[in-house]
C-alpha cells in the first residue's frame, strides 16, 4: 500500500492510511509485514489500500468453450494482481507454445475459422517476481458429419406416356471417400402414401443407376436407396407423371 498514490505514508510507524479507507502495515526493511507463502504472490488491487498475498491469481473467464467448425474460438484470461508485464503472459495448446492470435494485452486468445485440429487443452500462464500461475481451458470443435454416399435424382420430374416403353428414372450416386458402389448396393423404390413400397434393383454402374418403368407405368414418386457398409443413404423423391 505504500506505493498507492492515494495513501498518506508514515514510514516511521511502518503504516500507511488511505483517505476514508483501511490502515495497513507497510513492508519495510525493518518490519516485513507482508510475507507470502511459496505458492503465493504479493498483490494489490486498484480499489484497495492494503497489499495481500494471492493464490490462484490467474483465472479462465470461459474455461469450457464449444464452437462449430468455421467459427472463432475466443479464450479470455484474467489476472488478479498488478505488476504483471505482457512479456510474462504466455499461451499454449496441448503443451505447445502459441505465438499468434493473442490480443495486445495478451489476455485474449482468438483462433479464427476453427477446425477439428484446434480442439484441445489450452493454457494461459503468467509470471511475477519469479512465481507463476496458470489457468486451463477446454475447447471442443463440432465438425458436421459428411455423408459417405450422396445420392440424388437426375430430374425431379419425369414425364412418361401411357402404354409406351422407354420411360425410365435415373439417379446419380457419388461416394465422398472413393468407395465403390455397384448395382448390388442400389434399390429404386416406389413411395406409396409416404411409405417405401416395392423396390427393384437399379441397373447401371459407376455414378449412374436407372430403372425402366415399362408400359404400365402410373403416376407416383420414387426414391433411390443405396446400402453401403450396413448404412442406408436415401435420395430425394422423383415424381413420375403419366399422360
Amino acid at each position: 500500500c505504500w506505493k498507492n498514490p492515494r495513501c498518506i505514508k508514515e514510514e516511521q510507524n511502518a503504516i500507511c492510511t488511505c483517505e476514508g479507507e483501511e490502515t495497513c502495515l507497510v513492508k519495510t526493511m525493518l518490519d516485513p509485514a507482508l510475507v507470502c507463502a511459496a505458492d503465493e504472490v504479493e498483490a494489490q488491487k486498484d480499489d484497495s489500500c492494503c497489499g495481500y498475498c494471492a493464490k490462484d491469481w490467474v483465472k479462465a473467464v470461459n474455461p469450457e468453450v464449444k464452437v462449430n467448425k468455421g467459427q472463432t474460438i475466443a479464450l479470455t484470461c484474467e489476472i488478479d494482481v498488478n505488476g504483471v508485464v505482457k512479456k510474462d503472459i504466455t499461451w499454449s495448446k496441448d503443451g505447445a507454445p502459441i505465438t499468434a492470435g493473442t490480443s495486445q494485452d495478451k489476455l485474449v486468445l482468438k483462433v479464427r475459422n476453427a477446425d477439428a485440429s484446434d480442439a484441445g487443452a489450452y493454457s494461459c500462464q503468467a509470471g511475477k517476481n519469479g512465481k507463476t500461475d496458470s489457468a486451463d481451458f477446454k475447447v471442443e470443435v463440432k465438425v458436421p458429419v459428411v455423408p459417405k454416399v450422396e445420392v440424388s435424382p437426375s430430374k425431379s420430374i419425369v414425364n412418361c406416356k401411357q402404354g409406351k416403353r422407354g420411360c425410365k428414372i435415373t439417379f446419380k450416386v457419388k461416394t465422398t471417400d472413393g468407395s465403390k458402389v455397384t448395382k448390388k448396393n442400389v434399390n429404386i423404390c416406389k413411395v406409396v402414401n409416404g411409405v417405401r413400397g416395392k423396390c427393384k434393383r437399379g441397373k447401371g454402374k459407376g455414378s449412374s443407376f436407372k430403372l425402366g418403368l415399362g408400359k404400365k407405368v402410373t403416376d407416383g414418386d420414387y426414391i433411390c436407396v443405396v446400402t453401403l457398409d450396413g448404412k442406408e443413404y436415401v435420395s430425394d423423391a422423383v415424381s413420375v407423371k403419366v399422360s
